[in-house]
């Protein structure tokens, strides 16, 4: 069944259904190029995705994987978002500036996140290890000619000021400190000095006690001194509830640590099982080795929250803190269900005000990005008016995001909701400290939709008299900047409906 199933998903995507494909809308800038508009599943998912890496970035964790720090992922994000052409790069760059701004980070590095990223590469070609990346050609040689031919996306990253000669001479010299042969057909006089090469990513003690606490999630064997104690950690991975019961009363410890502190508890495999060990006394605001505590992983496993509410009502602390400072409540907010947050603002005790290392609150988090919740905090009492370290408060983060939002959206009527709910306090937003172009208006929207009744996106950049193509008499309205008003056939159907002012404005973009 399951192979019949691939098949056919194989033949309709062969047909041309598309099935797998995300759709993507296009427009034309102000410069008159074809790129990529955002719509408001792309731009929610952009924005949710940052939103999470920024906070990531905030709490220390590490960067993805391959990376040699934030600076070398945010130099590789910024690179795909230039080549992309999406509509408003410039929105999409200073965005993510801005976002990493209100966490308390500093502004991202360019020149060094590029340094890395070089000393990486060429200390895998100078230990013969393969290229290893996909889309890219596979030998050493090759791959730094394509590398090259790719700097014009850094030089185009806004308040970079580098210069492409300067960025290839580093790739050039850096390969010559590791005595590598030249490149071919990439010959330059490149003169002077390097600075030093960015050492090899330290591991800190923190990722040295992570990874100590993960291998023991591999390895019951190997997790617990104890036989007692590892029997009990076995049993309740298996979801042996009569085991768990057995081994308790012949005297083994629900509390016992293991390898990265860990306990029975942490291994838990079943619900049943939880909440047994739980009535026997096992601890669930225990700090792993990991940074969280099992309180912070069963906050986000599923709705309704059976495991966070068996957890509170067996001693599980609302207000307890990871590594970094974050509550159950705050440390993912993206990653809560409706029944979570409920339960967790339900909790006696519960403080909404704890702030992390960063001063940052659960509301400056999910300010913009989560407004349900911020809602129901601001119903609570949750301050809206405290500043983090970096001098941002909810207000400020609502008045940078609400610009941003689609019209008619989920997130632009949540986010009116909390703007209606400040208003009736007599509460106004601030004027948003950076101003980015913001997502097209409704009429905008109405006028896209209307555009479906014609295919006119190739006929915006293939007209028959004016198009970058298909002009072949007039050669400024053939070049890349050239306008692209009233590019619409005359006898076009959108024509007709709108009228030639409209259309004209439509084939403009605005």
């Amino acid at each position: 069944m399951v192979v019949r199933a691939v098949v056919v998903c194989i033949v309709l995507a062969v047909a041309g259904c598309e099935i797998f494909y995300l759709p993507r809308e296009w427009t034309v800038d102000a410069e008159g190029n074809r790129v990529f508009a955002d719509t408001a599943f792309t731009w929610s998912w952009f924005r949710d995705d940052i939103h999470r890496l920024v906070l990531d970035e905030a709490a220390g964790r590490r960067p993805p994987a391959s990376y040699a720090s934030w600076h070398h992922y945010w130099l590789g994000r910024l690179e795909a978002h230039v080549e992309g052409r999406r509509e408003n790069v410039r929105k999409h760059l200073g965005y993510i500036a801005e976002r990493r701004r209100q966490a308390g980070l500093p502004d991202m590095d360019v020149s060094r996140g590029f340094g890395e990223s070089v000393d990486a590469k060429v200390r895998r070609e100078a230990g013969w290890q393969p290229v290893n990346m996909a889309g890219v050609p596979d030998n050493w040689n090759d791959y730094w000619l394509w590398r090259i031919g790719k700097l014009w996306r850094i030089v185009a990253i806004p308040g970079a000021e580098l210069e492409e000669e300067e960025l290839a001479c580093r790739i050039v010299l850096r390969r010559r400190e590791h005595r590598l042969p030249e490149l071919s057909g990439a010959v330059r006089d490149c003169g002077g000095r390097l600075p030093p090469a960015a050492p090899p990513r330290r591991v800190s003690e923190l990722e040295k006690t992570q990874e100590r606490a993960y291998a023991a999630w591999r390895s019951v064997e190997t997790s617990f001194a104890d036989p007692a104690a590892r029997a009990l950690a076995e049993a309740a991975r298996r979801g042996r509830a009569r085991a768990v019961d057995r081994l308790v009363a012949a005297g083994a410890d629900v509390n016992a640590a293991g390898v990265g502190n860990i306990n029975a508890l942490y291994r838990a495999g079943s619900l049943r099982v939880f909440r047994r060990l739980l009535e026997l006394g096992a601890d669930p605001n225990v700090l792993y080795d990991t940074g969280t505590t099992k309180m912070h992983f069963v906050a986000r496993y599923g709705d309704p929250p059976l495991y966070l509410e068996a957890a509170l009502a067996h001693g599980g602390d609302p207000n307890v803190r990871d590594a970094w400072g974050d509550t159950p409540l705050s440390a993912s907010p993206l990653r809560l269900w409706p029944g979570a947050v409920a339960a967790l603002l339900d909790a006696p005790g519960v403080d909404i005000e704890v702030p992390n290392r960063h001063g940052t609150t659960v509301a400056m988090k999910v300010a913009g990005v989560r407004d349900d919740i911020l809602l129901a905090l601001l119903k609570r009492g949750a301050d809206y008016e405290v500043r983090n370290a970096a001098g941002y408060s909810v207000l400020d983060r609502l008045a940078f995001q609400r610009p941003l939002m689609f019209p008619g959206t989920t997130a632009a009527r949540a986010c009116d909701k909390v703007i209606a709910w400040l208003a009736a306090r007599g509460v106004e937003l601030p004027a948003p400290r950076v101003r980015l172009p913001g997502s097209p208006s409704a009429d905008w929207q109405a006028r896209q939709r209307l555009e479906g009744v014609l295919d006119t996106r190739e006929s915006v950049l293939h007209e028959e008299s004016g198009t970058r193509r298909g002009a072949r008499d007039d050669p400024e309205a053939n070049a890349i900047g050239a306008p692209v008003v009233g590019r619409i056939r005359r006898n076009s159907v959108l024509h007709t409906v709108l009228g030639p002012t409209a259309s004209g404005k439509l084939t403009a973009g605005t």
